[in-house]
């Protein structure tokens, strides 16, 4: 026995995914604004120089791009789309 049809499971499905397109978009501006605050809490609370800032955001960027290139080899290795 279905308790819902497939149209209103669709729908739901829809609003779902809609509510959590808009909260992920929401987060968006907030990591923005928490890398802000931990660059300026670095700079002027604990000494750290941009500089070091940029290098760490710049280490940190790299081992990223190193990890997607990981998973773009592995997902061709395996005959699927990463």
């Amino acid at each position: 026995m279905r308790l819902r049809s497939d149209a209103a499971a669709a729908e739901a499905y829809e609003m779902a995914l809609d509510d959590l397109c808009a909260a992920l978009a929401a987060r968006h501006d907030d990591c923005w604004d928490r890398l802000e605050d931990a660059a300026t809490e670095l700079h002027a609370l604990h000494g750290v120089s941009f500089d070091a800032i940029l290098d760490h955001l710049r280490n940190l960027i790299r081992c990223e791009q190193a990890r997607e290139q990981r998973e773009r080899l592995f997902a061709a290795s395996a005959g699927r789309s990463p």
